[in-house]
């Protein structure tokens, strides 16, 4: 267990929708959660697309059953994830913290120093309504959802706060950068370590193309999004691929282009440890 992150990510549950066994065990899961809500995230889509919170395992059913039907964006995985009901709230409302990760081609993990805090645009109310489109404001923290709040930038410019603020007493990142760099540190590494277990009796091109670390020129662009409750345990929401920045600024810019040298640079012989990154190997 690491220290000030309880069990590191919430309960969770991964449906598959192909999987004539699996809905036994969303039910069973779900069963296990109640009163409590579960929040259901379509595996395969992103900016926070046909995210929902339930109460009830017939109404996940009812939700994911429709989505098959009628939309051919989506079809099979879905996360079914104990929502936490206790988030560390900013001036009311809800927030999580969005961490940008880099893994390179030698599967060097590097984290960046300046992330974002994403804040929702509405007062925290943990009660459902029967409006979805009202309480989504309330709930999801992603910005593809909240720009269509009417108090969009409101409280706070595209609604996100610098990850060096005091929130709830502390400072965010003094107080949970070293947590949140064991976490990735963990779950990171035990991925390096299934895909180095991988049977080689797989397709040979299947086989080359999983093990990352053996792929030269190629690397992940990640964010992590973490949640931070009222007695400041912290828990992985999400692992993200090509992760929106939202945010235009310099730090923004800096990120990138220091992306660009720690993966692009070497192969041309330049820029080597010759300058001040905001990427830290860990």
């Amino acid at each position: 267990m690491i220290p000030g992150s309880g069990n590191f990510y919430p309960k969770t549950f991964i449906y598959d929708s192909n999987d004539k066994f699996s809905e036994n065990g969303l039910i069973r899961f779900v069963n296990s959660i109640v009163p409590n809500f579960v929040i259901v995230k379509p595996a395969n889509l992103f900016s926070g697309q046909d995210i929902k919170i339930f109460h009830n395992s017939n109404d996940v059913l009812k939700y994911i059953r429709g989505i098959e039907q009628y939309s051919s964006k989506n079809k099979g995985m879905y996360i079914v994830q104990e929502y936490i009901n206790n988030p560390l709230l900013y001036q009311g409302r809800k927030f999580d913290v969005r961490i940008f990760v880099l893994i390179d081609d030698d599967f060097n993990i590097y984290i960046n120093q300046y992330g974002n805090i994403r804040t929702t645009s509405e007062k925290y109310n943990y009660k459902l309504s029967s409006d979805w489109e009202k309480d989504k404001f309330i709930h999801i923290t992603n910005n593809s959802i909240q720009k269509f709040s009417k108090n969009y930038g409101k409280y706070e410019k595209d609604n996100l706060l610098d990850i060096n603020s005091d929130i709830g007493g502390v400072n965010i990142r003094e107080y949970f950068f070293p947590i949140w760099i064991q976490i990735i540190n963990l779950v990171l590494l035990n991925i390096k370590n299934e895909l180095i277990s991988l049977p080689k009796e797989l397709d040979e091109d299947i086989y080359n193309d999983l093990i990352l670390y053996n792929r030269k020129k190629y690397f992940e662009f990640l964010g992590l999004d973490f949640i931070i409750d009222e007695n400041l345990n912290t828990k992985l929401l999400e692992i993200n691929i090509n992760p929106g920045t939202v945010w235009e600024n310099k730090e923004a810019l800096k990120m990138m282009e220091d992306l660009l040298k720690i993966c692009i640079d070497p192969f041309f012989g330049i820029n080597i440890g010759k300058y001040e990154s905001s990427w830290i190997k860990i």
